[in-house]
């Protein structure tokens, strides 16, 4: 195996990308964007549709992602591999101060 499958390797050990249902994703593509489509709507109906959105989003992608939840954002990756966290670390002011120069 050469070097650089190992290094692609590698990062998507550290990305651990979660596998997403495309089809699923495409019919809720689809049904947002026909919804957009139809939307001629009342200021009242859009405030009133305003209340359902982030249940909406929620159900749509515990359905594409079924049921996985990313990393959190400042979560540690799994498998780090060969690669050093350097934000936060204790060396992070140090290379902050190296990209001003």
């Amino acid at each position: 195996i050469n070097a650089e499958y190992m290094e692609i390797k590698e990062v998507l050990e550290l990305v651990n990308p979660i596998q997403y249902d495309r089809l699923e994703l495409a019919k809720v593509l689809d049904r947002r964007i026909s919804e957009l489509q139809k939307s001629t709507r009342s200021r009242t109906t859009i405030d009133s549709a305003y209340t359902n959105r982030q249940q909406t989003f929620n159900k749509d992608m515990m359905s594409i992602l079924k049921g996985q939840v990313p990393r959190r954002y400042g979560e540690m990756p799994t498998n780090m591999g060969h690669f050093e966290r350097i934000a936060p670390s204790s060396n992070y002011t140090k290379y902050c101060k190296l990209k001003r120069v």
